[in-house]
């Protein structure tokens, strides 16, 4: 006899598709970056720790 909870378990994964779908199956898209926006404040601009910081939208530094 099936217990209540095998019976559950067997109902879900059928109308799931038990994970075998298509989709499950396809090879996963990575993501696409459209674009990159620094964030107004840096944090690491005035941390006297920091050793190398490159200011894109300052002077060029000698």
């Amino acid at each position: 006899m099936i217990s209540q909870a095998t019976q559950s378990l067997q109902l879900l994964l059928l109308l799931t598709g038990g994970g075998c779908t298509a989709r499950a199956q396809a090879k996963p898209i990575p993501p696409r970056i459209d674009s990159v926006v620094l964030a107004p404040v840096q944090p690491h601009e005035g941390d006297s720790a920091v050793l190398w910081y490159d200011n894109f939208d300052g002077p060029e530094a000698t």
